[in-house]
């Protein structure tokens, strides 16, 4: 059994990296699908579980194939315009939307090429790796068998430093600021359409899919049921944030300085509709376009109206969700033309063989025919001579 050697903030124990993952699959933690692909995080303690993509990766990692400076850790890389971008290690392809390690000198490296090296720096190999999530900037450490036990305290003593939860604000909401937040939820409503559509991808159908999600809804029951209320909260400026998104709510404001300049909400209540909006922002950063599904354009549509009731400025990301659509629907369309041009080839190419195994049966038939066409052309004759009469007119 490997031993746990993995600080994470996202968890109150050590975790261990499993080089198998568990027979019943778990699910993982973090994304919520089946942890069935080692290597994987695991606290068995609480039964824990993270992907390795889901989890704390180092920082930094040094490979021997390139001497010289360290390669970083970054959660995507498109050095350039060009469109086509390579590992240096294997010297395929890479997708520049996936995360990947690269080193000051431009030399770029697989997430899976650089894994011999990242399991060895986790299960604590090279001593004291500092650690961070994808997306979120979540940290950690590998606690390694030379870190005394002062360091570790201190490292404990930073994970377990916030006292503040998401229920200590909830509880502490005045009458006035409760109805502030459930004024922000989207009461249930009937949903109608006009359109009538025999293909699933015509414009009619893209219509309706517009229609439902400007439909989707956030009733008060089903919105407070977003929020995992015991999460802590620190402090992102003059703001609170749980811990989770903290880094997401610092790049936000940075970069959208008057995102909150219309919003007249107390700052209680504004702590909520910014973790639903780092919320969407976070998981829009992790999906891919062919991973999106209606679900989750729900989701997202129905978190982004609540933040927007709040009178965030929210604009890009609502112009961001809406190409996300488009191309959803344009790769859901070409999926389905795809599939069902193959049902299509597919039906054509069994239909082909049939023709063709009639023409052969029609070709032997004929064969056998022309074998017997003496026998035949004999027996026509005396048909010929019955014509007209019965066949026993000549007895009488």
């Amino acid at each position: 059994m490997q031993q746990p050697t993995v600080s994470y903030t996202g968890h109150p124990h050590l975790l261990a990296v499993l080089d198998d993952a568990p027979r019943d699959a778990p699910p993982c933690n973090e994304c919520g699908r089946p942890c069935d692909s080692p290597p994987i995080f695991r606290c068995a303690r609480c039964d824990f579980n993270l992907h390795l993509l889901c989890g704390p990766l180092p920082k930094t990692i040094k490979l021997d194939e390139f001497p010289g400076e360290p390669f970083r850790l970054a959660d995507s890389y498109a050095e350039d315009d060009s469109g086509e971008y390579y590992c240096d290690f294997c010297e395929d392809k890479r997708d520049p939307r996936e995360c990947v390690y690269h080193s000051e000198d431009s030399y770029f490296v697989h997430f899976k090429c650089a894994m011999p090296e990242v399991l060895r720096s986790l299960k604590g190999e090279r001593g004291d790796v500092e650690l961070r999530t994808l997306g979120k900037l979540i940290p950690g450490r590998v606690v390694s068998n030379g870190l005394n036990s002062q360091t570790t305290a201190q490292w404990e003593k930073q994970i377990t430093e916030s006292t503040l939860t998401l229920k200590d604000i909830y509880d502490s909401l005045t009458e006035n600021e409760l109805m502030e937040f459930k004024n922000l939820s989207i009461p249930s409503a009937d949903i109608s359409s006009d359109y009538a559509t025999s293909f699933p991808y015509s414009g009619d159908a893209f219509k309706q899919l517009l229609d439902r999600l400007d439909a989707v809804t956030l009733p008060w029951e089903e919105l407070i049921k977003l929020y995992n209320l015991d999460t802590k909260v620190v402090d992102v400026g003059e703001h609170q944030i749980t811990w989770d998104f903290a880094n997401i709510m610092d790049k936000l404001l940075r970069k959208h300085k008057d995102l909150i300049a219309e919003s007249r909400l107390s700052p209680k209540v504004k702590t909520f509709v910014f973790v639903l909006l780092c919320d969407v922002v976070y998981s829009m950063s992790r999906t891919k376009i062919e991973d999106v599904t209606e679900q989750m354009l729900m989701d997202w549509c129905g978190r982004l109206k609540v933040v927007q009731r709040a009178n965030f400025r929210v604009q890009l990301v609502r112009d961001q969700l809406t190409i996300v659509v488009g191309a959803y629907f344009g790769l859901a369309a070409n999926k389905f033309n795809e599939r069902a041009t193959a049902d299509f080839d597919e039906q054509i190419d069994k239909l082909s063989k049939e023709l063709e195994q009639l023409r052969e049966s029609r070709e032997q038939h004929q064969k056998l025919v022309e074998s017997a066409s003496t026998i035949i052309e004999e027996c026509l004759d005396d048909a010929s001579a019955l014509s007209y009469k019965t066949v026993g007119a000549d007895l009488l």
